[in-house]
């Protein structure tokens, strides 16, 4: 900030002053990006934005002459085999187009994020994998359910089970097979799926002596 002329002072003028730009704003990736637009010090136009990202801010300083020269040689660019974070199991896509919105090299993807959990629910439904207690957490949630309710829909008294299996995280859930085979079951009815081929269900079964972490879901996301 302070290598392109501008000091503390001016951000701190700019945001109390400034006017708050909605457009600009975007939750990409699980970081927060937001821009306030108005005035240095000194009365020079310019535009503060500010990323969130967890615990870390980043402020960056966005003068017009800056955008100008950003935006000329501003190109999106592919990258394979990308991995998304925020999870708590491993989430890779074949291929993902990745924007640099501010031009200042910190690149993001280009997501959509309620397709990209769709893609990771129905991925889930029908790959043959154990599933983990972040799996578990994130079908849980996709489905609306607190613990009580996900537990009584798959016939247990309590949800005592259900929060054991969260417990363990990355790592395998543990649980029976034919519970994995009823939590496959209510994700395929949640996404209109009409059958279960017993081929499946086999394979799922014989699944039951995997223990650690689970292989990484592989999505190709369609635009």
């Amino acid at each position: 900030m302070t290598e392109r002329g501008f000091l503390p002072d001016d951000v701190r003028l700019c945001l109390q002053n400034g006017l708050h730009n909605p457009t600009k704003d975007e939750l990409k990736n699980h970081c927060w990006r937001y821009r306030i637009e108005g005035k240095s010090v000194d009365g020079a136009r310019i535009d503060v934005a500010v990323a969130i990202q967890g615990e870390v801010i980043v402020v960056t300083v966005i003068t017009p002459e800056f955008k100008r020269l950003s935006m000329a040689k501003k190109k999106n660019k592919i990258e394979k085999n990308y991995e998304i974070g925020g999870y708590g199991f491993a989430v890779i896509l074949d291929e993902i187009e990745l924007d640099d919105p501010l031009g200042d090299g910190d690149w993001v993807p280009m997501i959509n994020e309620i397709k990209l959990n769709v893609a990771i629910f129905e991925t889930l439904a029908v790959t043959p994998i154990r599933l983990s207690g972040a799996h578990i957490v994130f079908i849980r949630k996709f489905l609306n359910m607190n613990q009580e309710s996900f537990a009584k829909a798959l016939g247990l008294a309590r949800h005592g089970a259900v929060s054991k299996w969260e417990q363990k995280g990355p790592l395998s859930a543990g649980m029976k097979p034919g519970t994995e085979v009823l939590i496959r079951a209510l994700m395929r009815e949640k996404l209109g799926y009409l059958e279960f081929p017993l081929a499946d269900i086999r394979v799922l079964v014989a699944l039951a002596d995997q223990t650690g972490l689970p292989e990484p879901l592989r999505l190709r996301l369609i635009a």
